[in-house]
């Protein structure tokens, strides 16, 4: 899979537009953090997607397909909204611990520093909690 800068650039920023309502940005530097964080994320997905396929050009009809079925991506494509709506039910601070560590993989010592927590400890469990609370939110959407 060939990937053009252009268009991986802009795939993160129109993600970063869309979660813009869900950011709050303490510190100077800390979009700029966010994008660099989430376009990483994006090429390491792209890496990995690549890595998974053969470099074998020839067609052969006994293979499964690559790519996920209607079924997989319609599946996938309702958890995910699940998710967002779940997300968008959670009062801010719990918001911003699951984004923190679920989308952006912050450890709990950033974390901590990043929402004021005092230690690792209490970030993991203010991270703990509000993805309790997110799995609960997502229960009610399923």
């Amino acid at each position: 899979m060939l990937l053009d800068t252009e268009d991986v650039v802009q795939d993160t920023l129109v993600k970063t537009v869309r979660n813009l309502a869900h950011m709050e940005v303490r510190d100077d530097g800390a979009l700029q953090a966010y994008l660099r964080q989430a376009l990483a994320n994006r090429l390491t997905d792209a890496y990995r997607q690549s890595r998974h396929r053969s470099d074998d050009t020839g067609v052969r009809s006994d293979l499964p397909g690559l790519e996920p079925s209607p079924l997989e991506q319609a599946i996938g494509r309702q958890a995910l909204d699940r998710y967002d709506h779940a997300l968008n039910q959670l009062k801010a601070s719990d918001r911003e611990a699951v984004i923190l560590r679920v989308e952006l993989c912050y450890e709990y010592d950033e974390i901590a520093r990043m929402t004021g927590k005092t230690s690792a400890a209490s970030a993991r469990m203010m991270v703990s909690r509000a993805l309790a609370r997110l799995a609960e939110e997502m229960g009610r959407g399923a």
